[in-house]
């Protein structure tokens, strides 16, 4: 008897679990969020910085994870001196692919993290004379999100560091966001 009543019990518990699971999986799936911002990005091997207008659309897997794709253009440009010469450069753009991560640190904000691969584009010019440049590789990022308890709308902001074959790029962002 104790056997059944224990296999019973096992049986049932295993069964609301994975209900419960089901049902956090369900509700997460499809969570897409487009975000829009703006981003400080610094290279750590020329005293330059830029202003970047960014798009982000992600999506979840469940409730933890999901990926998102990124994608910014330069606004500003900035002057760099190299051999006695000012050199006139530019973000032309940045594009990233990010695995993330997302953990509850109150009822309406999250702990968010995220691991990817990116590329970036500069432009540099001189005396009549331009070049572009590429260089991609790991990025990574940590930050808050806060979603708004119509759960709609999101503000996050966060912390990245791209590690472009060259030199690193810290980057500083603020977004808003809507879920669909």
């Amino acid at each position: 008897m104790y056997k059944i009543l224990l296999s019973a019990a096992a049986a049932a518990c295993a069964l609301v679990c994975a209900s419960q699971a089901s049902a956090d999986e369900a509700a997460a799936a499809g969570n897409t969020t487009f975000e829009v911002g703006l981003t400080r990005a610094s290279a750590s091997d020329i005293d330059t910085s830029y202003n970047v207008l960014t798009g982000r659309i992600g999506t979840k897997f469940n409730k933890t994870f999901g990926a998102e794709f990124e994608a910014g253009v330069g606004i500003n440009e900035d002057t760099v001196e190299f051999g006695g010469y000012d050199i006139d450069t530019k973000l032309e753009y940045s594009i990233g692919a990010f695995l993330t991560a997302e953990v509850p640190v109150g009822e309406q904000v999250g702990l968010t993290g995220r691991v990817g691969y990116a590329k970036t584009q500069i432009k540099a010019s001189a005396g009549g004379y331009s070049e572009s440049a590429s260089g991609d590789g790991a990025a990574y990022g940590v930050g808050l999100k806060y979603t708004t308890k119509s759960g709609n709308y999101v503000v996050r902001g966060d912390v990245s560091r791209y590690q472009i074959e060259d030199g690193d790029v810290d980057a500083v962002s603020v977004t808003l966001g809507r879920k669909f």
